[in-house]
């Protein structure tokens, strides 16, 4: 009797510990989703600017002129 009783709190804890797990996981997903992904995106759209950018200003002082010799045609 004690040894079904004890496996049966084990059972207990390790179900909820699964459900702890999974309570968790949802939780950082929904933080991530929330919080850190559009921080995470907006940063990677600047980057995507300042490239973009100076690609820009590359081609408008004739740096590509000088590395690409095709574009004079």
């Amino acid at each position: 009797m004690l040894a079904y009783q004890s496996n049966r709190c084990y059972l207990y804890l390790r179900f909820q510990q699964f459900v702890a797990r999974r309570l968790l996981s949802s939780i950082i997903i929904m933080m991530w989703d929330t919080l850190v992904r559009p921080v995470y995106l907006e940063i990677l759209e600047s980057f995507n600017y300042i490239i973009y950018d100076s690609a820009c200003l590359a081609g408008f002082f004739g740096v590509y002129e000088m590395r690409l010799p095709y574009n004079k045609l």
